[in-house]
């Protein structure tokens, strides 16, 4: 097990460097570790590319692999469905809903102007987290009446599609500049983020890694259903709060930093759970860092190389890439026996 951390951390270093290297300008590798190490000898324009836009992105690729990753496998558990994710349960758009408040009503004073620097903006980040967090409460809520697995992704489909259609309304209805600025962070980007909002992504990002493993023995049990976690003497109702805080946290974060990024929460899990077998979170959830980060190193990569003008949206990438394997999930037939 060791020896598979070993690899998978000397893998990020390596997707991450290759990550920072590639654009439209290409950056040797030893300009990179020269000025992660003072930048004495490194060109002024190359400093400038890589304090402003190729390790932010990097870091927020890592943060937001992690992020969303641990969110579909908290979510997967909680509502014990091997489709949950923050996208499919229509979480991430809850979260899109919270930031189009912001950007095209112009609460909390965000103006046109604002809005195209709408990370600058604080309450634009709350926004996202809040309606993830409300978006999360509401599919709870429905799932203690509901059973049925398929019915309730129909359910998280169906309220995802009431915040798209809110959302479209408001579009409508603002102004050109607003609808500019929200139409570039609805493609879903990892060049939005500073280097001062990707470190607090990071920071984010970590902080919850922490808690989920303090509580992974709980979480565990939890994934074992509720009654054998009541009869192991565990706080059902804390746990699911817990993971509904966590979850929106990560996901509402991403989605505020880097907009709406798709599948990753939902095959990074399968994936983990596939590699090592076991129901351990413990266990899981260096996998989990490792593979998430892994990933969306790999989509940023394929994005570098396919842009020209303009970097290619990520979101597109995840999406062909996940589709295939949400496709293989779909008609495995450990996906149909959990259904039953």
């Amino acid at each position: 097990m060791k020896i598979l951390y070993i690899i998978g951390i000397i893998s990020i270093i390596i997707l991450a460097s290759v990550s920072i290297s590639l654009g439209r300008i290409s950056i040797p590798l030893i300009e990179i570790i020269d000025y992660i190490l003072g930048g004495f000898t490194v060109a002024t324009t190359n400093q400038t590319i890589l304090s402003l836009i190729r390790i932010p992105k990097t870091l927020s690729a890592i943060s937001a692999g992690i992020s969303l990753s641990v969110a579909g496998y908290l979510l997967q558990t909680l509502f014990r469905n091997p489709l949950a994710s923050p996208s499919s349960m229509g979480i991430s758009s809850g979260a899109s809903l919270g930031v189009a408040f912001v950007m095209l009503t112009g609460f909390g004073g965000v103006t046109a102007i604002t809005a195209l620097h709408f990370l600058d903006v604080s309450i634009v980040v709350i926004a996202s987290i809040l309606g993830a967090f409300v978006t999360t409460i509401g599919i709870l809520f429905l799932s203690l009446r509901i059973s049925s697995v398929t019915t309730l992704l129909l359910v998280g489909f169906m309220i995802g599609t009431i915040n798209l259609s809110i959302v479209g309304i408001w579009q409508y209805l603002t102004s050109p500049d607003q609808l500019q600025a929200y139409f570039l962070w609805s493609m879903g980007s990892l060049h939005f983020a500073s280097m001062e909002q990707s470190m607090l992504l990071l920071g984010i990002t970590v902080v919850s890694v922490i808690v989920v493993t303090l509580f992974s023995k709980q979480v565990t049990i939890l994934s074992l259903g509720e009654d054998f976690s009541k009869s192991m003497g565990v706080n059902v109702k804390q746990i699911h709060l817990l993971i509904l805080f966590l979850s929106s946290i990560l996901a509402g974060s991403v989605t505020a930093f880097c907009g709406p990024i798709g599948f990753v929460g939902i095959i990074i899990p399968h994936i983990v759970r596939l590699l090592i077998k076991t129901n351990d979170s413990k266990k899981i959830l260096p996998f989990l860092v490792i593979i998430g980060a892994a990933f969306l190193l790999c989509c940023d990569i394929i994005t570098s190389l396919l842009s020209h003008s303009f970097p290619l949206p990520i979101s597109l990438v995840t999406s062909i890439v996940g589709s295939p394997i949400v496709l293989w999930i779909l008609l495995s037939n450990k996906f149909y026996s959990s259904l039953k």
